[in-house]
């Protein structure tokens, strides 16, 4: 798209109606959705990959862990 276009568009934008607004959001939403899909199976870094295979179950157990241990105090060793 030109330049030329997205400025046109960008100054029609306060002009449409409450539904046109919600189907602009509703698409631009599922275009970054896509677009940060592509970009995240492009990029994961190895640190990435290894929290994503940790449910969230198991990462509440495991802070739940490292707060007690935080509670405890080096001397009760």
């Amino acid at each position: 798209m030109s330049d030329v276009a997205f400025n046109t568009l960008l100054a029609s934008v306060d002009s449409f109606s409450y539904d046109q607004c919600v189907a602009l959001l509703s698409r631009l939403t599922q275009v970054f959705k896509s677009k940060r899909q592509e970009n995240t199976k492009s990029e994961i870094s190895p640190i990435d990959r290894f929290f994503g295979t940790v449910s969230d179950e198991d990462s509440e157990k495991m802070l739940e862990a490292v707060q007690e241990c935080r509670r405890i105090e080096p001397s009760e060793w």
